[in-house]
């Protein structure tokens, strides 16, 4: 009796260990990375129409339209100084600029940086993405590739739920920004931005 009582109450703690990483949500971390990339490509493609109008034909100049979208292969070495911070410094900082960051969501970006990966994808919406080594030489980019869209992108954290996931953004030579993406139906959007430095 004793050891049929034993074994039941062993077989009830059994889900609770499943509050740690291995009852994180599976998490489409490709789609995730699609959506965030064609977000980027509408609000290009926005901004462009705007200035079209704005503008006369003979004042344009070249479209800023974007046709492709050139990711850095390698996201390593990509995080602001900051991220040499004591973690509940950090923690503090995150959560005053990106006030609806969840914890888990914050500790599993920084676990996921440690040795960061990409998935590679290949659209994004109606945007081809290309995956390429560019940097240190983003500018003799810039020469070649007028319509395209270079950014260098950090591995991404998501929440336990899966729900929540944070970016680290580099665009060369423009600007560097933290962005939290929520899941609306099946598609990620941005709702939040932190950008930490601009050119």
């Amino acid at each position: 009796m004793r050891r049929t009582i034993g074994i039941g109450f062993l077989a009830a703690l059994v889900p609770l260990q499943g509050c740690g990483e291995g009852s994180r949500k599976p998490v489409d971390e490709a789609a995730a990375f699609s959506s965030l990339l064609g977000e980027f490509a509408e609000q290009a493609q926005r901004a462009d129409q705007l200035f079209e109008k704005l503008l006369p034909d003979e004042s344009r100049g070249e479209s800023g339209r974007i046709e492709k979208i050139v990711v850095e292969r390698q996201p390593a070495s990509l995080l602001p100084d900051h991220s040499e911070l004591a973690d509940e410094s950090r923690w503090s900082l995150f959560h005053k600029r990106l006030p609806a960051l969840r914890r888990d969501t914050f500790d599993d970006f920084w676990r996921r940086n440690r040795d960061p990966t990409v998935p590679e994808i290949d659209r994004a919406g109606q945007v081809d993405v290309v995956f390429d080594a560019v940097l240190p030489n983003w500018q003799l980019f810039w020469m070649d590739h007028r319509n395209a869209m270079l950014v260098c992108l950090s591995a991404m954290g998501f929440s336990g739920d899966g729900r929540q996931g944070l970016v680290y953004v580099v665009f060369p030579g423009c600007l560097g920004a933290y962005y939290l993406l929520g899941l609306d139906g099946e598609r990620w959007r941005i709702t939040a931005e932190w950008e930490v430095w601009v050119s």
